[in-house]
C-alpha cells in the first residue's frame, strides 16, 4: 500500500500549467498544523519549484520555499503567512551559497551577503526596508577590500572609499556601477508622467521605494519604504512593475542584481 504524501504535483509544458490525469491529493498533519506542498516539474519530471501553503486551494504561501534550475537547488526560503521572511539563500550551479538576503514582513531587511565560492565573500552589508543602511563592503577575490560605503537611516549614500588591487583610490565606475532607467531621469519622469494615475486629485506626496533591478534589467521586489497614504503606494508599486527594462548595475565589470532607491512625488502643476 502506497503511502499518502501532503504534496500536489502538478506538471508545466511549455512554461504552462497542464492538467494530468488521476493527480492524487492527499493532506497529512504536520507539526499539528495542516500543510499543503505543491511540487512543479517540467515535461521530463525535472524539479522546478517545491511550495508550501496553509490552505487547500493553494493561495496563502506558509513554510518552506524552493526553486530549482536545471535539476538543483536555486533559492531555498520561508513564507510566514503568505510574506517571506527570515534567511533566503540563492545557490550558483556548484551548489554553493552565491547570495543570503534576509526579510522581514515581505520586505529585503537584515543582513546580505553575497559570495564569490563558499569561502570567500564578495558585498555585504544591512537593509532596512528594502533600502542599503550603515556600513557596506565589496571585496576582491583575494578578500582584499575594494570598496566602503556609507548610507544613512533613508538609504542615501553619505560617505564612500574606492580601492584599487595596489590599495590605492580608485574610481567608483571601476568597481561597480549602479542601475539606472534607460535614457536617465528625464526619460523616468517622462515613463511617470505618461502611466501615472493620481488615486484622488487632494492626494499628494513623495513616496520612497525600492527594488531589485535584475540582471535582464527588469524590477522585481518592488517595496515601499515611506509614504504619505497607502493608495499613493500602490499606484506607485503597480506604475513600476510597468516600468520598461533599465541598464543594470555592474560590480567588476559583471551584470549584477542590485537594489535601487526610487523616489515618486505626486504633485499636481
Amino acid at each position: 500500500m502506497a503511502q499518502k504524501s501532503d504534496t500536489l504535483v502538478t506538471y508545466n509544458f511549455g512554461g504552462a500549467e497542464a492538467k494530468k490525469e488521476n493527480v492524487n491529493v492527499y493532506k497529512i498533519n504536520r507539526r499539528d498544523t495542516l500543510a499543503w506542498v505543491k511540487t512543479t516539474a517540467d515535461k521530463n519530471f525535472v524539479l522546478l519549484k517545491k511550495e508550501t501553503f496553509a490552505d487547500e486551494q493553494l493561495k496563502n504561501h506558509h513554510g518552506s520555499y524552493q526553486e530549482f534550475l536545471n535539476g538543483k537547488l536555486f533559492i531555498h526560503g520561508h513564507y510566514s503567512k503568505n510574506a517571506k521572511t527570515g534567511k533566503w539563500i540563492v545557490y550558483d550551479s556548484l551548489g554553493n551559497r552565491a547570495q543570503e538576503i534576509h526579510f522581514q514582513n515581505n520586505k529585503i531587511d537584515g543582513p546580505f551577503k553575497s559570495y564569490y565560492d563558499k569561502d570567500h565573500i564578495q558585498h555585504q552589508g544591512s537593509f532596512n526596508q528594502g533600502l542599503k543602511t550603515g556600513e557596506w563592503k565589496i571585496f576582491y577575490p583575494n578578500e582584499q577590500l575594494a570598496a566602503k560605503e556609507l548610507y544613512n537611516a533613508t538609504g542615501d549614500l553619505t560617505d564612500s572609499i574606492y580601492l584599487d588591487q595596489n590599495n590605492q583610490p580608485a574610481a567608483k565606475k571601476n568597481i561597480l556601477t549602479e542601475p539606472i532607467f534607460k535614457g536617465g531621469n528625464v526619460k523616468f519622469y517622462k515613463f511617470l508622467g505618461k502611466t501615472l494615475r493620481f488615486p484622488e486629485p487632494s492626494l499628494t506626496g513623495k513616496v520612497i521605494c525600492s527594488a531589485t533591478v535584475n540582471t535582464d534589467g527588469r524590477l522585481s521586489n518592488i517595496e515601499i519604504f515611506s509614504s504619505p497614504n497607502d493608495m499613493l503606494s500602490q499606484e506607485a508599486i503597480r506604475v513600476l512593475k510597468l516600468s520598461p527594462p533599465w541598464f543594470p548595475g555592474t560590480l567588476f565589470g559583471k551584470l549584477t542584481a542590485m537594489q535601487a532607491k526610487i523616489i515618486i512625488n505626486f504633485v499636481i502643476n
